[in-house]
């Protein structure tokens, strides 16, 4: 389920979240590519904790929840990521994952190139399915939205 395009500034926030799924919409080239996000977390003290390295996987294909190819790891330090060891530099996945960090330190790349931001009707940061409008609405469900940071609030807001 894909629902109507998100903000673009949002677009590292949910990138981040978790557990995103995210589509972005070349509406310019008439393609698209599907991103499922899945955050690493290590066990400390008893407590399972951000590590800051996130999984990426893409489908370039309409084919429900198959098709999916792990792309490579993002680190939220700093946007960079590193191909899997089946991606080479130049190659497709390579562009996506390049696009993919530029987008996030400056979302407006995607207003910029054509490119429109959907989920995929679930809570980008814990993956359950989101039922409320305004949920829907923000990508993150209404229990997730008191855990996501202030400057995803900040965000939102008009520029003035």
């Amino acid at each position: 389920m894909i629902n109507l395009p998100l903000q673009s500034q949002l677009f590292g926030h949910l990138f981040f979240a978790g557990r995103s799924r995210i589509t972005l919409v070349n509406t310019n080239k008439g393609t698209h590519v599907r991103l499922k996000i899945k955050e690493k977390k290590e066990r400390r003290n008893g407590k399972m904790e951000s590590t800051g390295r996130f999984y990426v996987y893409t489908s370039i294909l309409n084919d429900g929840d198959t098709g999916w190819d792990y792309a490579g790891t993002m680190f939220k330090s700093n946007a960079n990521y590193r191909l899997g060891n089946s991606h080479s530099k130049g190659s497709q996945t390579d562009r996506i994952l390049a696009f993919v960090s530029r987008a996030i330190n400056n979302p407006s790349i995607l207003d910029e190139k054509g490119v429109n931001l959907h989920h995929e009707g679930r809570c980008c940061r814990c993956g359950m399915g989101l039922t409320h409008p305004e949920s829907i609405t923000l990508g993150v469900g209404p229990d997730c939205v008191k855990h996501m940071p202030q400057s995803f609030f900040d965000s939102l807001l008009p520029a003035i």
